[in-house]
């Protein structure tokens, strides 16, 4: 039974790790704009092997980027043969920091990237507090 399960177990990962390999997110020169030239470039994410010969290409909409249709993507390679699914992430997407994200640390990114947002609800709060205990007093 247990030699079953581990077989079982060792099946799916073989079969989820060739999907995983398949992924690729390759910046790829684009037309020059405004600031510095560095960030002439956009990202595209690549789902699907490169050898097959049909190339389907998304875009996210307005706000959205690659991260947000990653799973359609991986549906549609999954589902249609011989495809690749390309999501285009727009320029912006350079000037994103997501260097504390690539740690892997989630407290560490917490901290750096909702900091200020956590100090400042505390600052709120103890103001409040201070406020609300000075009525009480002269209650």
């Amino acid at each position: 039974m247990r030699a079953a399960l581990i077989l079982a177990l060792a099946g799916l990962l073989v079969a989820a790790a060739p999907a995983a390999g398949l992924e690729r997110y390759v910046p790829m020169k684009g037309a020059p704009g405004a600031g510095p030239a560095k960030y002439d470039r956009v990202f595209v994410q690549q789902l699907g092997p490169r050898r097959h010969d049909r190339v389907v290409v998304l875009v996210p909409g307005t706000n959205g980027g690659a991260g947000g249709i990653t799973p359609v993507a991986r549906d549609i390679v999954d589902r249609v043969p011989r495809t690749q699914v390309w999501i285009v992430d727009r320029r912006e997407q350079a000037f994103e920091d997501t260097s504390v994200f690539a740690t892997g640390d989630p407290e560490a990114a917490q901290d750096y990237y909702l900091g200020l947002q956590v100090q400042a609800r505390a600052r709120c709060r103890r103001s409040v507090r201070r406020r609300v205990g000075a009525r009480a007093v002269a209650r």
